[in-house]
């Protein structure tokens, strides 16, 4: 197997590195788009072919993307909730003590 480096930005959007790449105008698209806007430092490793099979990353980036794919699940799971008016949430944080007028 052999190793190749390069830093990989999304291109608007498209390209996240590391072989994610979703075509515009999909429903992530966008969402992907704004939760991965930072360039990845990626190596990737390839078969004898020369074919991409496994992505190198630094274990902080690696956490930081884990953490920002939970935070989309979260996202999506909640789409349909009911939401709060703001100045409803305001009156209440204020009401506790948790935001100052």
């Amino acid at each position: 197997m052999n190793c190749s480096s390069r830093t990989a930005t999304n291109g608007g959007g498209c390209d996240f590195g590391g072989g994610l790449a979703l075509p515009r105008g999909t429903r992530y698209h966008s969402a992907m788009s704004t939760v991965f806007p930072r360039k990845v430092k990626t190596q990737f490793v390839t078969n004898d072919k020369g074919r991409r099979v496994a992505v190198v990353i630094p274990i902080k980036e690696y956490e930081e993307l884990m953490e920002d794919m939970i935070d989309l699940a979260a996202c999506i799971e909640r789409r349909n909730d009911e939401s709060v008016p703001w100045e409803q949430v305001k009156k209440e944080l204020i009401a506790n003590g948790t935001l100052q007028a």
